[in-house]
């Protein structure tokens, strides 16, 4: 995570600093490539960066980062080379939660940990501007790979052992849990902790509401086209008659979790469609 790598980055340079101090640069008369591995084995030891094996710096990969860049100085390089590494670990961070999302302005491309970060947005003065989600297959699988993975990862940032069954959002958009799940108010506190989930767990389940819908509409629509007869057309009416009555085309939303905690959406308990 971002958090976690800056807060790296941050350690190593107290760290750096420290070691100026307490120990001395090794000599002059050792070759250059052996200074900067003495300097790279002695001040990242828990450096966390894409540049890492074991949880260690590279030792090799600084060296040949700071003989290329031509650093004189080890310490210096030493330096460069953690900022270096951790503005390119945020930049694959931020790449990786950058995707293609459909929406009512056709495709853009959404970082998802920005967008759903719970700070506020670009503002627009012209409601016919602001692009929407629409509820197609594709968006609601990019969210729900998202949400997943920060779901799990809040479970284990606040040592909550297990997920909830399944969440589910009432009319007035309050996120609903089992009755009997045993870790509701540590959950809650997390989700409070963890600004912007909450918020996309409900994009997912509005999105999917409205995609069952439209299934089901669709459905219909294709049924009754194919039909060549009257008598025909009157089964199809009273196979989807519930699709003209009040709420006749609502489904039950449910987000469930696996022992994993990895996220699916359900409509009336059977996994949603969406290949």
């Amino acid at each position: 995570m971002v958090s976690t790598l800056n807060a790296n980055a941050s350690w190593n340079h107290k760290n750096l600093h420290q070691q100026t101090v307490r120990s001395p640069l090794p000599s002059a008369s050792l070759p250059k490539t052996e200074e900067y591995a003495a300097i790279a084995r002695n001040t990242s030891e828990n450096l966390t960066t894409s540049a890492t094996q074991s949880g260690k710096l590279n030792s090799e990969t600084f060296t040949a980062f700071a003989l290329s860049n031509k650093v004189g100085n080890a310490q210096n390089a030493a330096t460069i080379f953690i900022e270096s590494a951790t503005n390119k670990a945020q930049s694959d961070a931020s790449q990786k939660a950058t995707t293609t999302l459909g929406t009512s302005k056709g495709q853009m491309d959404v970082n998802l940990d920005e967008h759903f970060s719970g700070k506020p947005g670009p503002r627009y003065f012209n409601l016919e501007d602001v692009p929407i989600l629409l509820p197609n297959a594709d968006n609601i699988v990019a969210l729900t790979e998202h949400a997943s993975a920060r779901f799990k990862d809040m479970l284990k940032e606040y040592g909550i052992p297990d997920a909830p069954a399944q969440i589910t959002f009432g009319y007035d958009g309050k996120m609903l849990l089992p009755t009997d799940y045993a870790y509701t108010d540590e959950l809650m506190q997390a989700f409070e902790k963890t600004p912007g989930l909450e918020s996309e767990m409900s994009t997912i389940n509005a999105l999917t509401s409205h995609y069952v819908g439209m299934q089901k509409s669709a459905s219909f629509g294709e049924e009754y086209a194919r039909a060549t007869t009257q008598i025909a057309a009157d089964a199809i009416l009273d196979k989807y008659a519930h699709l003209f009555q009040d709420n006749g085309n609502y489904s039950y939303i449910a987000l469930t979790f696996s022992d994993e905690g990895d996220l699916a959406v359900t409509a009336n308990g059977n996994p949603v469609k969406l290949a």
